[in-house]
């Protein structure tokens, strides 16, 4: 008789900041940016008609209110409060995927 061998190899379970980032990549969407509630005075612009303050205004709040929920999330997840290298990841992920998406506020 053969052995069963086993389904999927050698038990490899992944890092806590490998599962944020894995995290990260399915929670940043254009989707987001419908779960947010948005100050009355930006409802109507457009980010590139912004002056310089309204968008850092713009950039700042909406950094912040997806920081919070991607947060909030990752603590679930891990069950436990985040490290501070876990809490600039999540930051960077942040910040790049903004940048991606032609949103960049570094004045």
């Amino acid at each position: 008789m053969s052995e069963i061998p086993a389904p999927y190899g050698p038990h490899h379970k992944k890092s806590d900041l490998e599962r944020i980032a894995h995290f990260m990549n399915g929670f940043l969407g254009i989707e987001m940016f419908y779960d947010i509630p948005c100050p009355k005075k930006f409802e109507d612009l457009e980010y590139e008609d912004m002056d310089e303050d309204e968008q850092k205004e713009w950039y700042e709040y909406t950094f912040h209110a997806v920081f919070k929920d991607a947060a909030f999330q990752v603590v679930g997840l891990l069950g436990r409060e985040l490290k501070a290298v876990e809490i600039n990841l999540i930051k960077r992920r942040i910040v790049d995927f903004l940048k991606k998406a032609g949103i960049e506020y570094d004045k």
